[in-house]
């Protein structure tokens, strides 16, 4: 049993941080405690975090569980499990759990995963032994609504590359283009936007703003905030974004896209609001374009996180929040 305290920044993205109205640092007191699961078999690390210095922080307690079980001779399974108990009520408890859990998941895929895999792995393969989280990360509620959970699976095989199931990979992303000659695949998950900037002018902009104000209802302008990714030719878009009250800053649901992966060196990422017969003649209005840059790192297959800075000309117009990873298809490349 150790107890540590320290102060660390609030990871995370800028549209959590504005939305929940986060500050930058928070102060934390940990408790952490192990227990072996039997010689040769496994461990438990629980660490209970009692955070403050951050808004609502007085209301929860992070609780924390790392479970390693050694599958056989090369192979280790990590289990993360993220729960949040609260002991008081709060009418931002939702978006507070959107946050804390967002920044655990960042932590898990960028840091937690890439350290104990290159740890566990043998010092020829040091920096080369990759890791899969198995996903999309779903929660899971406990009783009577006092905390609310994640939980987090990985593989982590001492190889030089991770290989996915296909049929796994299809059942989380609707959109799949599946070539079964293909070697990789390109996951990605759109998280939030956050300063959006006002979309293009479309004839009528003026009157519907008008009528909503009058009716008490939001405006148009950025009500269906969707984004549109492409890598090489192919182009894939989100649904929109529930934000009916055109707020500039949310985060986007369910937002999965799957691309066949061909060593292009960049993903396009566009960004619109989208309209109906104010659509015909112009298409939905652009509110942004940026890009992600893809390196050769990406072939280790880890989770990757990114803000996307959007432009519309000169003019910043916002960013967009997302995850990818680089999937090694079974079978792929045959």
């Amino acid at each position: 049993r150790r107890v540590t305290s320290y102060t660390r920044p609030i990871q995370l993205p800028v549209w959590v941080r504005l939305v929940g109205q986060m500050s930058d640092t928070c102060t934390c007191e940990e408790t952490l405690t192990t227990v072996g699961l039997g010689d040769g078999t496994g461990f438990l690390v629980c660490i209970e975090t009692k955070i403050s210095g951050a808004p609502l922080s007085d209301c929860f307690v992070l609780q924390t569980r790392y479970k390693a079980i050694s599958l056989d001779g090369q192979s280790t399974q990590v289990d993360a499990e993220y729960g949040l108990d609260w002991h008081r009520s709060s009418t931002w408890q939702t978006r507070t759990e959107t946050a804390v859990l967002n920044e655990c998941r960042q932590f898990f895929e960028v840091v937690f995963l890439p350290l104990i895999s290159d740890a566990l792995a043998p010092s020829s393969l040091v920096g080369s032994a990759s890791s899969n989280s198995v996903g999309p990360l779903q929660p899971r509620q406990q009783s009577q609504g006092s905390t609310l959970s994640h939980v987090m699976t990985a593989n982590l095989d001492i190889e030089p590359s991770s290989v996915a199931s296909e049929r796994g990979i299809e059942c989380e992303y609707e959109d799949a283009d599946w070539i079964s000659s293909s070697e990789y695949e390109l996951r990605i998950e759109l998280l939030g936007a956050s300063e959006l900037a006002d979309p293009e002018y479309r004839f009528g902009d003026i009157t519907t703003g008008v009528a909503s104000f009058m009716t008490g209802g939001a405006a148009a302008s950025l009500s269906k905030v969707y984004a549109e990714l492409q890598l090489g030719a192919k182009r894939l878009c989100t649904e929109p974004a529930d934000n009916p009250q055109g707020d500039r800053s949310f985060p986007f649901s369910q937002a999965r896209l799957l691309f066949v992966y061909a060593d292009e060196p960049v993903i396009q990422v566009s960004c619109f609001d989208k309209r109906n017969v104010q659509a015909v003649l112009r298409g939905d209005p652009l509110i942004g374009r940026g890009e992600v840059p893809l390196g050769p790192d990406l072939r280790d297959c880890r989770m990757r996180w990114a803000e996307v800075e959007l432009k519309r000309g000169d003019a910043a117009a916002g960013k967009i929040s997302l995850r990818y990873q680089l999937i090694t298809v079974s079978g792929g490349g045959a």
